[in-house]
């Protein structure tokens, strides 16, 4: 006849022989041997874990992946709707007082917190951007645009850099009856410049690149918006009419540094827009001091 008995805490089911065979004492030490052996299985086997799980939290497995960062402030324009996005500049001239400003997805507002009544979708383009489209995308409208921009520098070393952004022409845009240019430039390189008309409207385009910066420096990532039709250049064919133009929302700009090298190479940093004013003015001092200068010579010869 064989009897089981089960050990306290570990689950252990032994099998003993018949008890009736042998004696109290060598039942006591056959029980003790078999809890002995099944508690030094129990700790290797927690010993053995125990190695693994503390190799792995110290990183002896292998290494955790690296995260991607964004070297663009805000490229997704976040933040208040209304206005333009924080940690962006803007620049050019705007005739009818619609600047580029951030609006919410998926609501029906007007300017300047929707698109004139037009739902925008979430950005749903393939990018590789490691930013989430987010809530909001900056809407360009106006119709009287001239290098109306929205820029920001960004600090780069040497390497290489992935770079894009995403597009959306709106369908009430599309509609109207003057084209619009939309060119963007990010870290030193013409990444697109494009007419509204080219693409499709009602859907998000990405659009990407690879730059190769050979110097550390400041680097300009900006979109500029253009209208062919205003006051102070009017289309000929309609001179002192309506500047109805077409018009696109932006988001997801980004700079992320790229292995393998590679990329349209930037060999110089670009000088900022302000410097050729800066020059400028540095010449006109200039010219000032020679003046001076000349006039003071003539006065003490006349002496």
């Amino acid at each position: 006849m064989l009897s089981f008995a089960i050990a306290p805490k570990f689950g252990l089911l032994l099998q003993l022989e018949d008890a009736g065979s042998l004696s109290f004492k060598e039942v006591q030490r056959r029980k003790s041997s078999q809890m002995r052996g099944s508690l030094v299985n129990f700790v290797g086997s927690i010993s053995f874990y125990g190695i693994i799980t503390t190799a792995a939290l110290c990183g002896v497995v292998g290494p955790a992946a690296a995260s991607v960062v964004n070297l663009v402030t805000n490229g997704s324009f976040e933040g208040t709707t209304g206005v333009a996005p924080s940690g962006w500049s803007v620049g050019g001239s705007v005739f009818d007082g619609y600047g580029p400003v951030a609006i919410a997805y998926g609501q029906t507002g007007l300017y300047p917190v929707g698109a004139q009544g037009e739902s925008v979708p979430v950005d749903d383009a393939s990018s590789a951007s490691p930013d989430a489209a987010g809530a909001n995308g900056v809407y360009f409208v106006s119709d009287e645009a001239k290098n109306l921009s929205l820029s920001q520098y960004v600090y780069l070393t040497p390497g290489s850099y992935k770079i894009g952004f995403d597009s959306y022409d709106t369908l009430n845009g599309a509609s109207q009856p003057h084209d619009a240019v939309l060119t963007a430039q990010i870290a030193g390189v013409q990444l697109t410049s494009f007419k509204l008309s080219s693409v499709s409207p009602g859907s998000w385009s990405s659009h990407t690149g690879k730059a190769k910066i050979e110097t550390a420096g400041d680097y300009l990532v900006s979109f500029a918006f253009n209208t062919p039709d205003t006051p102070t250049d009017p289309v000929p064919s309609n001179a002192g009419g309506e500047y109805n133009a077409k018009d696109v929302v932006i988001d997801r700009a980004f700079v992320i540094a790229a292995s393998g090298g590679g990329g349209t190479i930037v060999s110089s940093v670009p000088l900022p827009a302000s410097a050729p004013m800066f020059g400028a003015a540095l010449l006109a001092l200039g010219a000032v001091g020679y003046g001076l200068r000349r006039k003071v010579e003539t006065t003490a010869r006349s002496t």
